[in-house]
């Protein structure tokens, strides 16, 4: 016990006589411990030995952060600020850690020399190693006999890959430099590059990234070497010179930018003088259109800026040179695939379908506060088939929206209103300036003594037309002004019945489960509601057809819905027998609906063969939640009318514990013309498709993922992929086999962890 107080006085007396001579040396505050010190006074100055567990250590208050050197053996020159180090070298901070043999360091540049040692840099997951490192600043080394990798170094198990240098320079804050570099699989070398960049940095900075190479009947052999710009913290351009051995230089470019939390940014180009044309002997698609043109391009983006005060702006571009660049040229780093993926992921918005013609882009502006919202656009619409319509699409240059609603007398009812101007244009073909107005008053009903609820909507709209004509062609035949009146009622009247079903004590599976809950019930919700719709409006047939708004359905329907609600909900146990939270959630929901539409009842001009049909199919919709991983929703229609069932739509999520997840769309319609709330009609076609993906650990290191997008009406295979992903630790690789456009292609993926995707390359045609 004496021997150790007497450890301890020593220990404080030297940490006390240390720190005031530290502070003479630019302020720099060292803490110095260890299992023995010795203090001596030499030529160079003051001098402390310390052996057995040493440890020397820097605040995090101080400037440069915290930092941690520890070994078994240290010689400390307080004055000069010098370390010498050996035995068992570690060296902490929060961009670095180091282990070493020896070393030699400067506290006050944080310059020096270590021998045998390993670097680790957390920010980007890279191992470094060198028999001999000069730390030539405070992130910067320079190495003899370097190896880099991301897998963890081990004296008993080569590394799954790694690069050797016989010389490298690293700025933690910037690139990996080797030189007379190897890229190494276990111990074997694979490859010999003569000067490498790799990415070992805390900030980004320019160079190139990994190649991605591919192959196709059409294409010919295609190579893209990406180069990443870095313009400032929070701009970045990546070019994309993707060479296609048949086609020529597919120029793209990929800027990027942040503004803020909620103010971003995306622009993609591509450009291609292409080499080749349509003919009959290679018709894309096979659709009978081909292609002349052979300046293609197709530019995309979107943008999201917070003006603050609620104004909001938002940007989404799609042009293209022609309907099939976008489906010729999907694969790689810019294709639709990809492309779409990142901006959903981005900015919540998805790029239209490739094979849509009609590209669609548009600069909105809105305004958002409590019961009101101001917004404009403008909305360009490009026609990109080879062969033109004679009408072109419409343009709105511009449409604004008014929308705010403001409560009347005492709050018991309020007053809506919405609006809207938008000037139509177009080349060719008719357009308008149009300005529709629809206020209403939305009223509650009284209450019947608690049972009863409701609320009537009513309405009027005016919408005011001034017609214009555009090219030599087409010709408005009636007055160019012209107008339209509306009246609109809606009326529900629904009640609500609740009834809980006591549920055996217990939670969901386990006896631990059990003791959690007080109590727990089953909670059933009965909601019947009944709706009238009704809409009468003047003529409409001397309107130009412009949009959706241009013809209202007259309308006159009663319609009964019976909900029904199932929550599983429970109280859980306390303590000192008090009762403790209330804990709920959704377990199902059932809805049984149809519409009696009037106005068919009463319609006198029926055909002497026609019969009234003013019942609507009976439509049924199942919710399920039964676990909180997984929720499954199912629509089925019956006619009444003898055409059996119309229409079913299958939805569902699964994503279990252990990771994955597996999503289904299965969709059928009996008629493709069908429309809410679904009266009789035998127009259109039968649609009939299913959307299904899925991704799946096998074992820890093999998962499985793929897609499909089957017409299973016309047998036709729209998309379809399947791939396998080998994952152990610091390297993954993923084969591919994919389907799309009745041509099917292999892709092979390399991705090594903290490099990104080392090599990158696809086959089509095969």
């Amino acid at each position: 016990m004496g021997l150790n107080f007497c450890r301890a006085l020593l220990l404080l007396l030297t940490l006390v006589f240390l720190v005031p001579g530290a502070r003479a040396q630019g302020e720099l505050l060292w803490e110095l411990s260890a299992d023995r010190l010795i203090h001596r006074e030499e030529p160079e100055g003051r001098l402390v030995l310390a052996e057995g567990e040493v440890v020397l250590s820097r605040p995090a208050s101080a400037a440069g952060g915290a930092l941690t050197i520890k070994a078994d053996r240290m010689s400390y020159y307080p004055d000069r600020g010098l370390v010498e180090a050996r035995g068992r070298v570690s060296i902490e901070s929060l961009d670095e850690e180091v282990a070493a043999e020896t070393v030699s360091l400067s506290l006050v540049d944080e310059t020096g020399a270590l021998t045998g040692a390993t670097i680790f840099l957390p920010a980007s997951g890279l191992y470094i190693r060198g028999e001999s490192i000069e730390k030539t600043g405070d992130l910067t080394y320079e190495l003899r006999d370097a190896w880099l990798s991301a897998c963890h170094p081990d004296e008993d198990c080569p590394p799954a890959w790694s690069f050797t240098s016989k010389r490298a320079k690293i700025t933690l804050e910037g690139m990996a430099h080797l030189y007379h570099s190897a890229f190494r699989i276990r111990e074997t070398p694979t490859a010999y590059l003569p000067y490498l960049l790799l990415p070992a940095k805390i900030k980004r900075q320019s160079g190139f990234l990994f190649p991605e190479w591919s192959r196709s009947r059409r294409d010919g052999l295609g190579v893209n070497l990406p180069y990443f710009i870095n313009l400032s913290p929070s701009a970045d351009l990546t070019l994309h010179p993707r060479y296609l051995e048949h086609r020529g230089l597919l120029a793209g470019a990929e800027f990027r930018y942040a503004a803020g939390p909620a103010s971003r940014g995306m622009l993609v180009a591509s450009f291609l003088k292409d080499r080749t044309v349509d003919d009959e002997t290679y018709d894309f698609k096979n659709d009978g259109l081909l292609r002349t043109t052979t300046n293609r391009y197709w530019v995309r983006g979107k943008a999201d800026h917070d003006f603050g005060d609620n104004l909001i702006g938002r940007l989404d571009l799609d042009l293209v040179s022609d309907q099939d660049f976008i489906q010729e040229f999907d694969s790689g780093s810019l294709g639709h695939p990809t492309l779409d993926r990142e901006f959903s992921e981005t900015f919540g918005r998805d790029l239209l379908e490739p094979s849509l013609t009609t590209r669609q882009s548009a600069l909105q502006l809105g305004k958002i506060r409590d019961n009101l919202v101001v917004s404009g656009e403008l909305r360009l619409q490009q026609d990109s088939r080879h062969e033109k319509r004679a009408v072109s699409p419409l343009q709105s240059l511009p449409r604004l929206n008014f929308a705010a609603r403001a409560p009347l007398r005492q709050r018991l009812s309020s007053l809506a209103w919405n609006s809207e101007y938008v000037h139509y244009w177009r080349s060719r073909g008719v357009a308008a300036h149009r300005l529709d107005l629809h206020p209403q008053l939305i009223t509650p009903m009284p209450r019947a003594r608690g049972w009863l609820e409701g609320r009537i909507t009513s309405g009027v709209r005016q919408t005011m037309y001034q017609v214009t004509e555009h090219g030599d062609d087409h010709h408005w035949e009636h007055e160019r002004y012209q107008d339209r009146s509306a009246v609109d009622l809606e009326a529900n009247l629904a009640t609500t019945l609740v009834r809980d079903f006591a549920l055996a004590r217990g939670g969901e599976g386990s006896a631990e489960a059990a003791e959690s809950y007080r109590r727990r019930w089953l909670e059933h919700m009965v909601r019947p509601n009944l709706s009238y719709t009704y809409l009468n409006r003047t003529d409409e047939e001397k309107l130009p057809r412009l949009d959706a708004v241009d013809r209202l359905e007259r309308k006159e329907w009663l319609t009964y819905e019976l909900n029904n609600y199932f929550e599983l909900a429970g109280l859980k146990a306390g303590t000192d027998g008090q009762p403790g939270d209330f804990t709920s959630r959704s377990l199902a929901f059932f809805q049984v609906a149809q519409t009696y539409n009037l106005r068919e009842k009463w319609r006198e001009n029926l055909d002497p063969d026609e019969e009234g049909r003013e019942l609507s199919d009976l439509r049924f919709e199942l919710q399920l939640d039964p676990w909180p991983n997984l929720n499954l929703r199912y629509q089925t229609n019956l006619s009444v009318y003898g055409l059996g069932v119309t229409r079913y739509e299958l939805r569902g999520g699964y994503r279990p514990g252990r990771g994955g997840s597996f999503s289904v769309n299965y969709r059928y319609l009996k008629y493709d013309r069908m429309v809410e709330p679904y009266f009789y009609t035998t127009r259109g076609e039968e649609m009939h498709d299913i959307v299904a993906r899925f991704n799946t650990p096998v074992t820890s290191t093999i998962g499985l993922y793929g897609m499909l997008n089957q017409s299973l009406s016309e047998d036709h295979i729209a998309e379809a992929s399947v791939g396998i992903r080998y994952q152990p630790h610091c390297w993954a690789v993923d084969l591919e086999v994919r389907r799309y456009l009745e041509e099917k292609s292999v892709m092979i993926i390399f991705t090594l962890d903290a490099i990104g995707q080392f090599l990158r390359g696809s086959k089509k045609g095969i």
